[in-house]
């Protein structure tokens, strides 16, 4: 008897093949030197090579290309010895249906690595992790494109986002389907108590659930990166505790340490590949439609949304709202012959048939470097939107915001807008269309324009500021002003002729005869009397007066 074929089995393995690429953002600086050098065994990030970006680099425009593959540098994680991911693991999707998936080399994206920028807030960086679910293997089958739904969604967390998300033994929760979810590189680590007590099911608490989560992103961010022939550390383990302490106690953390942007979840970039494309969603949804939007499993594609209990439950699962957001969010040109696109803040999909070909369009090849570069560019953008916001707030709670602060911001802003804010991204058809889909629907404009108000209002703040403490500082020379100049008058007046006055023969330690000036000397006591009057006469009314402004 012939075993029945799974619906809707994604192409896996190496070549052309469905994979889903998890990408953290985070804030990094240079920090001191961290022990070894390249060629230890220990794990370190190796810069690529730039000619590996040559067909890259040529697909944009100088300008783009420039920031891409110049203003930015990428690396691989470069280890020796046997790591749990690269080495394959069984991820428990549903109770007795256990898959493959396979972890390639972590690689890092420095923005503004080899530049000399004077602020950090242009100094974001990107943690890349491409996971393949891997072909049939013993008793676990062949993945199908509802276990790729399955999991992107609950790998993608930076921390646990629900209380039940994690559970303790049932499938689909965290810990069920992922009992080595540690991606350690580190047999330290692979090996502590928490990790132990993990995988034997054992009671964990809230903070622990946390940590869990949290770890396989942030090790990943403490190896040393190399850089002009030394190793460097680009994430604190200050910053990492205080991200970790932000997680488990937001209310008395406020730091987010390196996580700077305003998420608590990846980015998800994953491509579906199936051997008959559409033709096999509109053989199990008993449909003709090659529109995108029509088929459920686009949506929650998508919108890294979890599956139905059946193929046919995920197909009908999206309503008409869902069905409308997915539709303003896919990318057109080839969606009548079954290659899709989509882009939202939270993702980056595509669907599409294996090529049988030799010489089809690698559309995964494309989908994993060119789009990926044109997306990567735009979450740069948004995330440091993100960063000049937080730094702004930051400043004013803190009591802070001063001229000094708020123009390395400025600085920092003026720098940002002319590396990265231009309107021409290719000279292919596609990666411009794409370009603006996307852009559209990362909200760059909007939030640009947004940040852009909000430092013009600060700085319109810090003026006023300033104009105030200068009337301020003018009213005080105004007010002592008028006794010191009247003082001066009188002294320039009677100063030079003192000796008229015969006071100083009044004067006992003198001993001489006391017959001042009478007239004169009245004169100086009315105008002396009569100059503080004034003096407090307009200090009454100025005080008066700022009573009733209060």
């Amino acid at each position: 008897m012939t075993k029945r074929r799974e619906p809707l089995m994604l192409v896996t393995g190496k070549d052309q093949s469905a994979f889903s690429r998890f990408v953290l953002p985070f804030a990094w600086e240079k920090q001191q030197d961290s022990p070894g050098n390249p060629g230890d065994s220990k794990p370190y990030y190796a810069p690529v090579e730039k000619q590996a970006f040559k067909q890259r680099y040529t697909y944009f425009t100088r300008e783009t290309g420039r920031v891409l593959f110049e203003r930015a540098r990428w690396l691989e994680l470069r280890y020796s010895g046997d790591a749990p991911w690269n080495e394959k693991q069984t991820v428990h999707l549903t109770k007795g249906k256990p898959i493959i998936a396979r972890m390639d080399c972590p690689r890092l994206v420095l923005f503004e690595c080899d530049c000399q920028s004077t602020s950090t807030l242009l100094q974001t960086g990107f943690l890349l992790v491409d996971i393949y679910l891997e072909p049939q293997e013993g008793d676990a089958p062949t993945p199908t494109l509802d276990d790729l739904l399955l999991f992107n969604e609950f790998f993608r967390y930076v921390f646990r986002p629900h209380k039940n998300h994690f559970e303790a033994d049932k499938a689909p929760y965290f810990r069920a389907m992922f009992p080595d979810a540690v991606a350690s590189y580190n047999s330290d680590n692979t090996d502590s108590e928490l990790v132990k007590r993990y995988k034997n099911s054992d009671s964990l608490s809230n903070d622990e659930i946390h940590k869990i989560y949290f770890d396989r992103w942030a090790e990943l961010l403490k190896y040393p990166v190399e850089s002009d022939g030394k190793h460097y550390r680009i994430v604190s383990d200050e910053d990492i505790d205080a991200a970790l302490d932000h997680i488990q106690n937001p209310a008395e953390n406020p730091d987010r340490g390196f996580l700077t942007y305003a998420d608590n979840r990846t980015y998800v970039w994953s491509a579906a590949v199936l051997k008959n494309g559409v033709q096999e969603l509109q053989n199990m949804a008993r449909s003709d439609s090659s529109k995108a939007a029509d088929c459920g499993h686009w949506v929650k594609l998508l919108n890294v949304d979890t599956p139905g209990e059946t193929p046919g439950k995920t197909h009908h699962g999206p309503d008409r709202f869902e069905r409308k957001w997915a539709d303003k969010r896919t990318y057109k040109r080839w969606e009548s012959r079954g290659t899709w696109y989509g882009f939202s803040i939270h993702s980056g999909v595509m669907f599409a048939k294996h090529p049988s070909k030799e010489d089809d369009i690698p559309v995964v090849d494309h989908f994993s470097t060119f789009y990926f570069d044109i997306v990567l560019l735009l979450f740069y953008l948004r995330a440091s939107l993100f960063r000049f916001s937080n730094e702004i707030g930051r400043l004013f709670d803190q009591g802070k915001l001063d001229e000094t602060e708020f123009e390395k911001i400025r600085k920092a802003f003026a720098q940002f807008t002319i590396h990265y804010q231009f309107p021409t991204l290719s000279n292919q058809q596609q990666a411009v269309e794409m370009y603006s889909l996307a852009r559209k629907h990362f909200d760059v404009e909007p939030l640009f324009d947004e940040i852009k108000a909000e430092i013009h209002e600060t700085y319109e703040y810090l003026e006023t500021k300033r104009a105030n403490s200068l009337a301020d500082t003018a009213n005080n020379i105004a007010r002592w002003g008028i006794p010191f100049t009247a003082g001066a008058l009188v002294t320039g007046i009677f100063g030079m002729n003192i000796h008229d006055f015969n006071l100083v023969s009044c004067w006992p330690w003198i001993g001489g005869e006391c017959a001042p000036d009478k007239e004169a000397f009245s004169l100086l006591i009315v105008i002396a009397i009569t100059t503080f009057f004034v003096f407090g006469l307009i200090r009454w009314l100025t005080r008066d007066k700022q009573t009733r402004d209060k």
